[in-house]
């Protein structure tokens, strides 16, 4: 059997939610996908680092495209026609003009559908035209999420409900967890560097309309009036569609010297400010699974985020929920997870259980085990 794998999302050295997912889906199937089976990852660029470490019966395709976009659209379908897998799983939401009959494909969510305004224009027409190629084309349709199967049903109707699986993501426990004494020295060279100072609420994600981060510092603004020990917000990731409203947001602060934005954080380091913070916020307007909920939760701190999307599915009672759309309210319950002491001990431990029903290796595994079940069909 030959397993075509599209890599060029996760081949990316600053990886979000979905670059995140591609990255870890391959690198735990270099160690589940037998031998005797052939895997082929297509790449519009070279393999980085671990990702280009591949076992014997593996290899990678890099296809050279000279325009900027459409590489998987039309190069990579240019590829599959000529020499076709046998499966192809595209994990990114969105699979190329022509693909396999057997193709899988990971669908994240229906932002674009359910929050249009904060999508550009052209955006969100690419999105709705991949969306519908994507529940046409593929054979297996994944989802991460309960709500997703849900809303697929909303937006287009039941006709595709045989192709859907649900599928839970997971996060890297390896990175997210309490930090042991062995690791405080490395936070506190990583704080002073970025100039944070505990303690502080942190946000991880991009700086967007979608995320809700305008509102979140609106909150900190107000929190600020009520709190009077020193506390700082620290927002870490890059701008996104409508950062603009962020950007007047931090303008018109009047605690502006007190926000950090620390730009695109990963790996190791946002572990680490996870684990240091005293609260994670995560106010988003929208969410097909949440992945930070897994990682805040891993790492011991408490959460307030908004009941939005699938996070109430994904953190049941871990999180404590806010209203995303009121100010005050959110700022209400940061002030309450601050100060309430048996509420922060007893969500943290909710939260650190919550987590433990989570992992990449559950994902890839189950999501292997959908390959060998399409494999067998036809």
């Amino acid at each position: 059997m030959i397993i075509g794998i599209e890599a060029a999302h996760a081949n990316r050295s600053e990886r979000t939610g979905v670059e995140e997912y591609c990255w870890q889906m391959i690198q735990h199937f270099k160690t589940i996908i037998p031998a005797d089976v052939r895997v082929i990852l297509y790449s519009n660029t070279p393999l980085q680092a671990e990702l280009a470490t591949l076992p014997p019966n593996w290899e990678v395709r890099v296809l050279t495209w000279p325009l900027g976009k459409l590489w998987s659209q039309l190069r990579l379908a240019f590829e599959l026609f000529l020499h076709p897998p046998d499966i192809f799983f595209a994990p990114a939401q969105l699979v190329p003009l022509w693909c396999p009959k057997k193709t899988i494909t990971m669908l994240h969510d229906s932002a674009f559908k359910a929050v249009p305004q904060s999508y550009r224009f052209w955006g969100r027409q690419y999105l709705k035209i991949m969306n519908r190629l994507v529940l046409r084309n593929s054979a297996r349709v994944l989802l991460s999420a309960e709500f997703n199967r849900r809303e697929i049903q909303k937006y287009y109707g039941p006709r595709f409900n045989n192709k859907l699986q649900v599928i839970p993501l997971g996060f890297d426990a390896s990175r997210f967890h309490p930090l042991s004494p062995e690791e405080r020295a490395p936070l506190a060279a990583l704080l002073a560097r970025c100039q944070v100072h505990p303690p502080y609420i942190f946000y991880l994600g991009r700086l967007e309309e979608k995320k809700n981060t305008a509102l979140l510092i609106d909150a900190f603004n107000s929190l600020k009036q009520k709190y009077t020990e020193p506390l700082q917000l620290v927002l870490a990731g890059k701008p996104g569609a409508g950062y603009d409203t962020v950007y007047r947001a931090l303008k018109q602060s009047p605690f502006r010297s007190e926000i950090r934005e620390l730009g695109f954080i990963g790996g190791s380091e946002a572990a680490q400010l996870l684990a240091g913070a005293a609260v994670f916020a995560f106010p988003s307007r929208y969410e097909g699974f949440g992945i930070p909920l897994l990682e805040a939760f891993a790492a011991g701190c408490p959460v307030v985020a908004s009941p939005n999307g699938a996070l109430p599915e994904v953190a049941k009672d871990a999180t404590v929920f806010a209203d995303p759309t009121n100010t005050e309210a959110y700022a209400s319950e940061l002030l309450r997870l601050l100060t309430n002491v048996p509420l922060r001990d007893q969500q943290i431990d909710r939260g650190v259980r919550r987590a433990r029903e989570f992992s990449w290796a559950k994902t890839a595994a189950a999501t292997w085990q959908t390959i060998v079940e399409l494999a067998k069909k036809y």
